[in-house]
């Protein structure tokens, strides 16, 4: 399907994350089992307005081809789950423009990537572990969008965006008084239309609460984000 151009910015840094923290707990999966699958998925679509504009509604098909793959184990101490997939698309540059399609063109992208990775691992018995997220996917801007110079909504309303988080949490009790439930977690995104702010975030959650069951509860509750948008920040402190 159309889709916006993007500018090549650097992931390596968030994306290279998953990997890296899987070695600090390949002592633990690498003794599980691990099951794979894999799948290609063709498919052909037409389109009556492939220039997706209200003046020049042009008819085309347009042909997907998806490969897949998947992977997960689990070990007595961590596991780890990562399931991906492309999308790759038949509707090139040379082909909208030879219809008269609108829009900047230039570097348009013919893929549609889709990633979902996790992993978890048991840093101190009972205590402390660790959670890693990736995910890539690509999510709807401008779907009815009218008028202006707006080419994000002309070439495929669509941004691909690339997102990592670590979070470290620490589960405590203290005997059969109180729980201590804590966990911070540092995330980043970055997206491929310039239209939109890459950002990154830290947050912290905390919570006491009764250990065993009783007739007086007790619970406190803590919570404070803050997030950067390119040059710019929002801060939402959380309610105590």
């Amino acid at each position: 399907m159309p889709m916006q151009q993007g500018s090549n910015r650097c992931i390596f840094t968030g994306m290279v994350l998953m990997p890296l923290v899987l070695a600090t707990g390949a002592g633990s999966v690498g003794a599980a089992e691990w099951t794979t699958r894999a799948s290609v998925a063709p498919a052909i679509t037409y389109t009556d307005n492939v220039c997706l504009s209200q003046s020049n509604k042009q008819g085309d098909w347009i042909g997907t081809l998806t490969p897949s793959v998947g992977i997960q184990g689990k070990g007595r101490k961590a596991s780890a789950q990562l399931a991906g997939s492309v999308q790759l698309n038949s509707l090139t540059n040379s082909a909208l423009d030879s219809k008269g399609c609108g829009g900047n063109l230039d570097d348009r992208e013919q893929f549609n990537p889709r990633l979902r990775g996790r992993f978890s691992s048991e840093l101190i018995d009972n205590w402390m572990k660790v959670d890693v997220n990736a995910r890539a996917d690509q999510n709807e801007v401008t779907s009815r969008a009218v008028g202006g110079d707006d080419d994000l909504n002309r070439t495929g309303n669509r941004n691909t965006y690339y997102r990592y988080s670590v979070s470290p949490v620490v589960n405590r009790r203290f005997k059969d008084w109180v729980a201590l439930s804590a966990r911070y977690t540092w995330d980043e995104q970055f997206n491929s239309s310039d239209l939109l702010s890459d950002s990154h975030r830290h947050q912290f959650n905390m919570a006491l609460r009764n250990a065993a069951p009783s007739k007086w509860s007790r619970r406190v509750e803590g919570r404070y984000t803050r997030v950067h948008y390119g040059e710019f920040q929002r801060v939402y402190p959380g309610r105590y």
